[in-house]
């Protein structure tokens, strides 16, 4: 079975273009296609990141939140770090600021207008995978229910981002 989820631009250089986010709602990993009304020109000259998002540390799904970081990175929005954090730091301030589990694991080429993607990577910024975790093609979910936001953001050192989906997608991991 496809869901679809409507993605809303939350950059304002992005106004005018409207998306939509298909994606499995039982599989073996996260895989679907992203699709915008029209072609994007980013300010920066590369691919925009997929993502997903879960719904931070203190949040309603605190499982897959940390499903989701394992496999990919933590952002810290409390006071302790603010900002990228690792594994260890998470253990220690997860329970205290609400920190987000994100995964790069694709990019979409804005000369386009569609991207079927499949989560089997982990990268810091595209195409740089991060020390410690699985090489690209390597990732593999953790069977389960999920709640997690579907972004787009700019590849980036500030990554900025561009898309995210209206409400969190909802689907389960089956091997």
């Amino acid at each position: 079975m496809v869901r679809a989820l409507r993605l809303v631009p939350t950059d304002s250089g992005y106004a005018g273009t409207t998306g939509v986010v298909f994606y499995s709602k039982v599989s073996d990993t996260f895989r679907g296609t992203v699709v915008l009304s029209q072609e994007v020109t980013p300010p920066t000259p590369q691919p925009l990141q997929i993502k997903l998002e879960g719904l931070g540390s203190t949040g309603t799904d605190v499982l897959s939140n940390e499903w989701i970081g394992y496999i990919g990175r933590w952002w810290d929005n409390g006071p302790t770090y603010n900002g990228n954090i690792t594994d260890a730091q998470y253990g220690e301030v997860g329970t205290i600021d609400n920190v987000l589990g994100y995964v790069v694991f694709d990019g979409f080429d804005t000369a386009g207008v569609s991207k079927t993607f499949a989560l089997d990577s982990s990268y810091h910024t595209l195409w740089d995978s991060e020390p410690g975790r699985l090489a690209p093609g390597q990732v593999a979910m953790t069977d389960g229910s999920y709640r997690a936001y579907f972004a787009l953001t700019e590849n980036t050192q500030w990554w900025r981002g561009v898309f995210l989906s209206q409400n969190p997608l909802e689907f389960t991991i089956e091997h």
